[in-house]
């Protein structure tokens, strides 16, 4: 497995008792978590499983900042080219839910579809590389979940996206 989250090793160590580390990577990414995600991931038994971060987003209303809106950064396809973004209301129950799109802020990642899947990026697109991982995963057929029990907070705020490099 896989596992991207904001976090250190040593802050994770208590979660992985009784877990073969050499199936786990982690990678520091963007998120804070709480201690037991790890387990609570592993437990649904899902190739690809991602924990629910929040985003804040400026709404505008004709050119003018009217205020602040907190979204869970999870998205299902409306049709071939929309994505909808979920609400607060639905990552409310404690559940999993099947996603299309999500942030790689918390997920985890069986070896498998590493082995499948690259991670990449489109220098010539204003998108981003968890957009392209998600995309290529409905290409090999494999589902991606999110479990709302596992709620993240997202550290992210602004970054120079230009320059991203591989």
């Amino acid at each position: 497995f896989f596992l991207l989250a904001g976090c250190k090793l040593c802050a994770i160590s208590r979660s992985l008792q009784g877990f073969c580390l050499s199936k786990i990577k982690v990678c520091q990414c963007c998120s804070i978590f709480r201690l037991g995600i790890i387990e609570q991931l592993l437990k649904q038994e899902k190739k690809v499983i991602a924990g629910v971060y929040f985003m804040e987003y400026t709404v505008k209303k004709e050119g003018q900042e009217i205020g602040k809106k907190v979204l869970p950064l999870l998205y299902r396809r409306q049709d071939q080219d929309t994505f909808v973004q979920l609400t607060e209301r639905d990552v409310a129950l404690e559940t999993v839910l099947l996603v299309d799109m999500t942030g790689l802020g918390c997920i985890l990642i069986h070896r498998d579809v590493l082995e499948k899947i690259e991670f990449r990026f489109e220098e010539d697109k204003i998108l981003f590389d968890d957009w392209f991982f998600c995309q290529d995963l409905k290409k090999e057929g494999i589902p991606l979940f999110a479990d709302t029990r596992v709620k993240c907070k997202h550290l992210m705020r602004e970054m120079d996206w230009n320059n991203i490099k591989k």
